[in-house]
């Protein structure tokens, strides 16, 4: 469905182990509960049913919950720069996704 699927507390993804009741087939060990969670869970179980701006209104709820509590945050963004001198090497192209296609480069004599 969603990203924010990942992040219900019976999924074996939701790697922050964030729930609001115990799940012990997803991490028995863990008895640390989060009851924030519940509203989170509930919104997204509710926009399973519904469509529209009825369901965006649900995820949008959903999300809100999870970024109050911090269940994840976004510490690492990839980069990487690439120079291309045109005077030198010509058939490089910059695909639709903003990375280099050396497929078709050849050096210029």
């Amino acid at each position: 469905m969603t990203m924010l699927d990942l992040f219900t507390s019976n999924s074996g993804n939701n790697d922050p182990q964030w729930r609001y009741k115990l799940e012990p087939v997803v991490a028995s060990h863990d008895e640390k509960l989060n009851p924030d969670q519940e509203a989170f869970d509930k919104a997204i179980y509710a926009s399973r049913e519904v469509s529209g701006a009825e369901r965006d209104a649900l995820l949008i709820e959903a999300e809100k919950v999870m970024m109050d509590q911090m269940v994840v945050a976004p510490l690492y963004y990839y980069t990487m720069t690439t120079i291309v001198d045109e005077s030198v090497v010509e058939g490089v192209a910059l695909t639709s996704t903003t990375k280099w296609d050396f497929r078709h480069a050849e050096l210029v004599k």
